[in-house]
């Protein structure tokens, strides 16, 4: 009796199944069968259960293509479900070619689960063809289990009509014989029948344990299917993205937009896994700069720099002045605005841009009037301290204050008697500021590393609602525009707090560098972070562990905002080395949909299917890139080669989504009649084709049953497929006549006539005239080549198979001079004879100068000479003649010295003019 065999296998799978998505349902009932299968004892293997790998449910590993091909180095065999679907698959056919390579078609296991074995299939059933090509290359002849007409409502895979395609399958997978299995399952079985008749109750409690673990799995297996979604889905992203940069570098245009913004689409449904490729991807297909970068000299040491959030002003804190610069004028010098006694440490613009607030250690808030030309300002005095941060309310009414004091001041703009609302800190300098999108909290950071948020119309001693997280200095803090979120800058981290409902623990970005400044994008996606070294990273929120966008930067920064649409970022700083300090801003163009939809704009088509199919994946449903546009004409035109092709299945199905894209608010028509319609042309035209090749059964065939899907067809499928036959014949009886064959252009001829009665020929007559055609141009040939008793013997042939058949003079003096170049001057004589009495006047040149040759070559001299003095007056009438002139008139003057001028050297040289 044989022992298990211990599991030494070397491969993590027992079986790779490849399949065509088309084949979901099946491939998943056969993983599912095969894992649950574990072999019985005796049989010498391990009696655990099949590990099996499918790579919609299995697939691991960021980069597709590279998974699937570790996966397949790693199985022992190698699952194919063919069918015409698997066929037309690249991915298949390009896994059983890794496959074999790697582990030999031995080890090939292949299932037949629709459509025709190859070498089944007739011509016109190539689209039910079912063994992929790279299967065919393997295996000269690949024999397959039979799973075709599997119904899975009414069938299961290892009993009744498929239970021996089941134990062929094992028999193929485990190595043994197919009823040794069977007989070690069947006592394995019995077995079980015994115990389960012995032990009911306990089978029950079992159950329901049994019910609760699998009720558990298939939760797992739902989170795990959603888990390679998501990773197909990212790695699509990526790819789509690879081809949008290749099509932009490349200068296609329309492509590469097209193509940014699908996988920017794609990036949405996965949270921003594949952020960075997206946006290498919409900056390369963008013709504007990705960023613009203005440096102005400061003069002095910076403390702080800020701009508007449109990136047009640019403000900058020395000792105790601050410098204000028009990036529309660059040219022309800043505006020096001197108020302060000492050293500014914190600027805010106004949200209209027409107020810009300042702080200083001097203990005052000065709000400057930037409309007029000289800059006017109202000072706001109340802090015993450093002013460290200010920031105006989001309608510009308010400004808040902060310093070392541990006091926040909010001061009503609109009212210059109004004393500050006036909120303390517990402890701590306020070293940030900043107001709800609402205007109705403030939130301030601290120096003892807390984020505090005060009512701004609530009671001076109300104490703030405090935020924890890392207790380290705050130096930035940001809310969402829907104020659900609010981030704040906490030395090397970010911490991210929702704010509505319960406030639970931060989220936290950790930085190798302190975080200077943060902000949100308007739409609340992306979360923009500044640093104090060249540094701004783009992190989107959905998915803070994916990698960020890095924006590139020679600069500090000490503020980052967006623009109000969210299409620009903008960060201030400062740059260069002490001695030569300079006022940095920073503009970049940013990923976000804005961008994506302005790619739109640019466009007036959506992908064509083809584009889609290579660039996207032909098994990726299609999709309108950009809504405003319809679905691309070339969609249609496939959805027509389909049907005429007899594929009306995918047909409808590719017809009734693109209905559903164009026309997603109305009930999608039925397209059956005229699928039906394009079928039977595909039909017509296949019918006639076949017939037209000599398949006369199998025509009429095709054109019946284009007739019964289109009944207004009004055509004889026969006489139809007999005349398309008829042509064939023709076609073929005159090639074969040709060649010389007259029998066998006769006997098509005469089938010809018989297929097409309206045929009006005697196919005797018409066979001798082509044969005769063909056997003199052969006969010619011949000549050329110096077969001169052959090519006599060919024309004699053509003229006794057509007696009324009169040759050319053109042809009797090819004859004529060939036959002489090749030393048969008297065989060919009379050739020559035939040519001249044929022509008349200048048309005689050829003929008598073909003569004469053959004249000198049998010793006529004096017949020679008539001929080639003939020659020399019909010569003096042709140009381009000199050397053949000059040669005839060296002849004439040897043969009248009674020498032959036609030497074995001469003919030699005559040979090689041939």
């Amino acid at each position: 009796m044989n022992s298990p065999a211990p599991d030494e296998s070397p491969f993590a799978q027992d079986l790779f199944i490849s399949y065509s998505r088309k084949d979901l349902q099946f491939a998943q009932l056969l993983e599912r069968a095969l894992a649950t299968y574990s072999p019985p004892k005796g049989l010498g293997v391990p009696t655990r259960r099949l590990r099996v790998f499918r790579d919609q449910s299995d697939l691991t590993g960021v980069e597709y293509h590279q998974s699937i091909a570790r996966h397949l180095r790693d199985s022992r065999k190698l699952i194919l479900l063919c069918s015409p679907p698997a066929r037309a698959s690249s991915f298949v056919n390009d896994e059983v070619k890794q496959f074999a390579a790697a582990r030999g078609a031995e080890n090939i296991i292949p299932l037949i689960i629709g459509g025709l074995p190859n070498n089944e299939a007739s011509p016109d059933q190539e689209a039910l063809k079912a063994f992929p090509d790279a299967l065919c290359e393997a295996m000269q002849m690949p024999l397959a289990g039979d799973y075709r007409n599997f119904d899975a409502r009414r069938d299961k895979l290892h009993k009744g009509t498929f239970h021996g395609s089941w134990y062929t399958l094992l028999a193929n997978l485990l190595e043994r014989s197919r009823k040794e299995i069977e007989q070690r399952d069947q006592k394995r079985a019995a077995r079980r029948r015994a115990m389960t008749i012995g032990t009911v109750s306990g089978v029950i409690a079992l159950l329901s344990i049994a019910f609760v673990v699998t009720l558990f799995a298939q939760r797992e297996a739902v989170r795990q299917r959603d888990q390679a979604e998501h990773r197909r889905t990212v790695a699509l992203a990526k790819l789509v993205a690879s081809h949008a940069v290749e099509q932009g570098e490349r200068g296609t245009e329309m492509w590469g937009k097209l193509l940014a913004r699908q996988a920017f689409l794609f990036n949405e449904r996965v949270n921003g896994e594949a952020l960075a490729d997206v946006d290498a991807a919409l900056r390369i297909n963008t013709k504007t700069p990705s960023t613009t970068t203005v440096e102005m000299d400061a003069d002095s040491v910076l403390h702080v720099t800020a701009a508007n959030r449109q990136g047009t002003l640019l403000a900058s804190g020395t000792n105790d002045v601050i410098k204000l610069w028009s990036l529309g004028e660059v040219d022309a010098p800043p505006r020096r605005i001197e108020g302060h006694t000492v050293n500014v440490v914190a600027l805010a613009f106004s949200p209209d841009d027409k107020t810009l607030a300042s702080g200083s250690w001097d203990g005052t808030v000065r709000v400057w009037n930037l409309s007029q030309g000289e800059p006017g300002s109202r000072a706001l005095r109340g802090h015993n301290g450093y002013v460290l941060a200010v920031a105006f309310s989001p309608d510009g009414t308010f400004l808040a204050s902060g310093g070392d004091d541990g006091a926040v001041r909010v001061w009503n703009l609109a009212d210059t008697t109004a004393e500050p609302h006036l909120m303390r800190a517990p402890n701590g300098s306020i070293l940030a500021l900043a107001f709800s999108p609402d205007g109705k909290t403030v939130a301030a950071g601290t120096s003892a590393g807390k984020v505090l948020l005060w009512d701004r119309t609530a009671r001076a001693d109300a104490a703030p609602r405090m935020l924890v997280g890392p207790e380290r200095p705050v130096t930035s803090l940001a809310f969402t525009r829907d104020g659900h979120e609010l981030a704040a800058a906490i030395d090397r981290t970010v911490a991210i707090w929702q704010l509505s409902g319960q406030v639970m623990k931060p989220r936290i970005v950790a930085h190798d560098e302190p975080a200077s400044a943060v902000a949100f994008s308007p739409d609340g996606s992306i979360l923009a972070i500044g640093t104090v070294t060249p540094d701004v990273q783009l992190r989107q929120l959905a998915n803070l562990d994916a990698p960020p966008i890095v924006l590139a930067r020679a600069a500090t920064t000490d503020s980052i905002a967006y623009n109000d649409d969210g299409s620009r970022l903008v960060a201030t700083g400062s740059a260069g080395e002490s001695g030569d300090r300079r006022a940095s801003l920073q503009t970049w163009r940013v990923p976000t949909g804005l961008l994506a939809d302005e790619m739109c704009k640019d466009v007036h088509w959506n992908l064509p299917a083809l584009q889609w199919e290579r660039f996207v994946g032909a098994d990726i449903p299609y999709e309108l890139t950009c809504t405003r546009h319809p679905v691309h004409p070339d969609y249609y035109l496939m959805v027509e080669r389909l049907a005429k092709a007899g594929d009306i299945e995918r047909a409808s199905i590719l017809y009734r989504r693109a209905d559903e894209l164009d026309h997603p608010d109305e009930k999608p028509p039925d397209r059956r009649a005229e699928l039906d319609r394009l079928a039977a042309e595909g039909l017509v035209y296949r019918g006639t084709a076949a017939a037209g090749n000599g398949e006369v059964d199998g025509g009429i065939a095709l054109l019946r049953e284009a007739i019964a899907l289109d009944p207004s067809l009004k055509l004889d499928a026969e006489a139809v497929a007999r005349k398309a036959s008829a042509e064939h014949y023709l076609r073929e009886g005159q090639r074969r006549a040709r060649d010389g064959d007259f029998e066998a252009a006769l006997a098509l001829y005469t089938k010809a006539n018989e297929l097409d009665a309206t045929l009006d020929f005697d196919p005797r007559q018409r066979a001798a005239q082509y044969a005769a055609d063909g056997l003199i141009g052969r006969g010619i040939l011949l000549s050329y080549r110096g077969d001169i008793k052959q090519a006599l013997a060919t024309l004699k042939r053509a003229l006794e198979l057509d007696p009324k058949r009169e040759m050319t003079s053109e042809q009797w003096n090819l004859i004529c001079w060939n036959g002489s170049v090749w030393g048969h001057a008297a065989e060919v004589m009379f050739a020559c004879e035939r040519a001249v009495e044929m022509t008349e006047g200048f048309d005689r040149l050829g003929s008598v100068d073909s003569r004469g040759l053959a004249r000198a070559l049998i010793g006529n001299f004096q017949g020679a000479l008539a001929d080639f003095r003939e020659f020399l007056d019909l010569a003096s009438f042709a140009e381009g003649l000199d050397e053949v002139i000059a040669q005839r008139q060296s002849w004439i003057a040897r043969l009248e010295r009674g020498e032959n001028p036609v030497t074995p050297e001469v003919l030699a040289e005559l040979q090689r003019q041939l």
